[in-house]
């Protein structure tokens, strides 16, 4: 049977193996409670079997056609999770590495591939070759989840483009331009900066010019940085904390619904109230700006000192801008996941499923509907070729006119 260490921090937790495509994850003997990997696996002599270690583990790993050509890359099986992350296990999101057996993960001040623009636009560029710009013969160990196009960087203070190796933190990601879909990133760039200009918390983001290539750059919030260090911040996202597999994040395919999340935040949150308001304007706020894809993986917790707590939003884009994708909600409103058809009845309905009280729930709803209606234009304004923004802010304005 393989294994790989598993690290949290600079402290070995454990050790995952697999056979077969099978995995199971036991924690080491002494590791102290507080060092949970997940609020879905809590610490335990017992070891986890294969459903709850291909929820977490298999979760840190790219999605759909991402993870295919990552597989074809390395000559793995596209369902092998154990050989994905041996790839490229040592920088995930969150403050987990997994690494062979006898080694331990860097941080910052090991080895980075330092890049100028042309050979960072040169990397993005390969991705869709190339995903997370894996060799196989080198020590590039990054891993991000998700179906889209990324790259882990790490920026210094004196503006050097680092590629991390060995399993080296990152500081940013860099999220190319979706295939087949225009102005994708000033789209997610525009959603974020809307979500901060209305008070939510969101992550920072700009667009970044690489050659003939505008790209997404996202500084991660589960890094800090600590003197002359980088610190990882562990998180997980909510599929995770529920124990849900990548596979099934959608609640059509029986995946986490709003309730789930707010019982999850009502369980486990530090400050449950806060965070369950937040949750709750986050979702709204989806439907306000035309994301449907608004899934268990695109909400997280962070689970450092001052957690759980949500993290900060992200992958927030104004999908219903593109005929190719799907208009349903990835998440329902009370029943309900068509968002033309939404009513009192649908909102009303959610909020007496997550066991939220009507009257604070309209109140937050109308007040947020506000926000944007009076912040979407001026916040499009301070986006130079905001112009192609325009299908964008029509969505969004009619879209509060249905919610008022």
């Amino acid at each position: 049977m393989r294994r790989l260490a598993v690290w949290l921090h600079e402290e070995e937790v454990g050790v995952l193996a697999g056979e077969r495509g099978r995995l199971e994850f036991s924690y080491a003997a002494g590791v102290p409670t507080g060092r949970r990997l997940s609020l879905s696996m809590p610490v335990r002599a017992e070891p986890y079997g294969h459903e709850a270690s291909s929820a977490f583990f298999g979760g840190l790993l790219p999605e759909g056609q991402v993870r295919t050509q990552l597989a074809r890359s390395i000559g793995a099986s596209v369902d092998n999770d154990l050989s994905l992350l041996e790839a490229v296990g040592g920088e995930c999101a969150g403050a987990v590495s997994l690494l062979p057996p006898g080694r331990a993960p860097t941080t910052m001040g090991a080895d980075y591939e330092w890049l100028d623009e042309g050979q960072l636009g040169d990397l993005i560029a390969e991705l869709p070759q190339r995903p997370l710009s894996i060799d196989p013969h080198a020590e590039v160990r990054l891993s991000l989840a998700g179906a889209q196009d990324k790259l882990p960087i790490f920026i210094d203070e004196h503006g050097r483009y680092g590629l991390p190796r060995g399993g080296a933190p990152s500081s940013h990601i860099v999220k190319a331009p979706v295939s087949g879909l225009a102005h994708t990133v000033i789209n997610e760039c525009f959603c974020l900066a809307l979500a901060r200009e209305v008070g939510l918390p969101a992550v920072n983001a700009e667009v970044f010019v690489l050659g003939d290539r505008e790209v997404l750059l996202v500084e991660r919030y589960d890094r800090v940085h600590d003197g002359d260090q980088i610190r990882r911040l562990h998180q997980e996202d909510t599929a995770q904390a529920l124990g849900v597999g990548s596979q099934s994040k959608y609640e059509a395919e029986g995946g986490p619904g709003v309730a789930d999340i707010v019982q999850l935040l009502r369980d486990h949150a530090r400050v449950p109230a806060r965070d369950i308001g937040t949750f709750i304007d986050a979702v709204t706020f989806s439907v306000l700006i035309g994301n449907a894809d608004a899934h268990a993986k695109n909400y997280s917790l962070l689970l450092d000192e001052d957690g759980p707590r949500l993290a900060p939003l992200y992958d927030l884009l104004c999908t219903r801008d593109y005929s190719g994708l799907s208009r349903r909600l990835a998440m329902k409103i009370g029943g309900r996941d068509n968002p033309d058809y939404l009513d009192e009845r649908h909102w009303d309905g959610m909020a007496m499923e997550a066991g939220l009280g009507l009257a604070p729930a309209r109140r937050r709803r109308a007040e947020l509907a506000e926000r944007v209606a009076s912040t979407v234009m001026t916040t499009r304004d301070g986006f130079t070729d905001g112009e192609v923004l325009a299908g964008v802010t029509a969505l969004i304005e009619r879209a509060v006119h249905r919610m008022r």
